[in-house]
């Protein structure tokens, strides 16, 4: 309404209507208008490690966007609580690259979430989340990988299947496709889940039974692709995992992982 009253019949500029924001709110509101006006910068926070300690569980937040925007923490706890914390743009505007927010002792992590009710453009939603049992999981898949499996999984366990195995794992370059063998039992009703890291855009998966007939296959345009089967014999299948986009020129990390009921 003031900014109207102030430009009524005038031929104010962008720069006007921001400055009308500023000088109302008393505050130096640049940063937003060049970041999203300006600018063609990103945000994306994510949450870098959680680490229980004798004193309590600190989360390490990382800015690895350019765009400076509070990072809204949701953190649910083993009994079921929640708990709500925000790391304040001003820590980035600063020049932080990191932030920590802890969680007293006694109180045990399970999840925390960046941006639960996404209230903001992030451009990876992959890495706004972990889990505590994805630390279960081997390290040596990424942690939003980890993150991922963990997530879909608890989809299928809500459909009666449970994990059989560990998950398998690698790296690939886009149009590069790699293969795993995994042992299946005839007559079993198994599905196969998998999830690339935040820079991966779209997996296939196939999968070819002991005689290499195909038995089932995801090419859907995703990065999570799921089948779901029953194996027709006992024996080594042949599960291939199709990178078709990939962002970095050294490869997208990948997981998958196999559910039977």
């Amino acid at each position: 309404r003031e900014y109207g009253r102030r430009w009524l019949g005038k031929h104010p500029t962008p720069w006007d209507f921001w400055n009308t924001f500023n000088d109302l709110s008393r505050r130096d509101l640049s940063w937003f208008w060049r970041s999203w006006f300006e600018e063609t910068w990103t945000l994306d926070h994510a949450v870098a490690a959680v680490t229980p300690g004798p004193r309590g569980t600190e989360i390490l937040v990382r800015d690895r966007g350019d765009v400076p925007m509070p990072a809204r923490l949701t953190i649910t706890l083993a009994n079921g609580d929640t708990l709500r914390r925000e790391v304040p743009v001003a820590t980035w505007l600063g020049g932080a690259r990191t932030a920590t927010v802890s969680v007293p002792r006694g109180r045990e992590v399970a999840r925390v979430e960046i941006d639960a009710e996404q209230g903001f453009p992030d451009v990876s939603r992959k890495n706004n989340v972990w889990t505590r049992d994805a630390e279960r999981l081997p390290p040596s898949l990424p942690l939003v990988v980890r993150n991922e499996i963990v997530r879909l999984g608890s989809g299928l366990s809500a459909r009666g299947y449970r994990p059989e195995g560990d998950p398998l794992g690698g790296s690939s370059a886009t149009r590069v496709t790699e293969s795993r063998s995994i042992a299946l039992q005839g007559g079993t009703a198994y599905a196969v889940v998998a999830v690339c890291d935040d820079a991966c855009g779209d997996l296939d998966l196939r999968l070819l039974d002991p005689s290499s007939a195909l038995v089932a296959q995801d090419q859907n345009p995703d990065d999570t692709p799921v089948l779901t089967f029953t194996a027709p014999v006992t024996g080594s299948y042949r599960l291939e995992v199709g990178m078709f986009d990939c962002r970095t020129l050294s490869g997208c990390a990948w997981g998958a992982r196999v559910f039977r009921r």
